[in-house]
């Protein structure tokens, strides 16, 4: 039998919170889409906005944390369409 074991260690970042990596647009890099295919940067927002609602609708007991959004490359398209 295998024992995991979880450290707690109180001066690391992921003790005061979480850390969701969103490959985006859906088909590039190690992400997939099933469905149409993203042409422009606010088809692209949605599906961010989608997943972000699905992620805390699914994670309740996150909804209580602060959310902090960040993005490079094309992220700083993406981003600001986002809000």
């Amino acid at each position: 039998r295998w024992k995991i074991y979880r450290f707690i260690k109180p001066w690391s970042w992921n003790y005061y919170g979480h850390l969701v990596f969103v490959d985006q647009p859906a088909g590039v890099g190690f992400s997939f889409n099933n469905g149409k295919k993203v042409t422009n940067s606010t088809v692209a927002a949605q599906h961010v906005v989608n997943f972000l609602f699905n992620f805390v609708r699914n994670g309740l007991t996150l909804i209580t944390n602060p959310l902090y959004l960040a993005g490079e490359g094309y992220g700083g398209h993406i981003i600001p369409l986002v809000f």
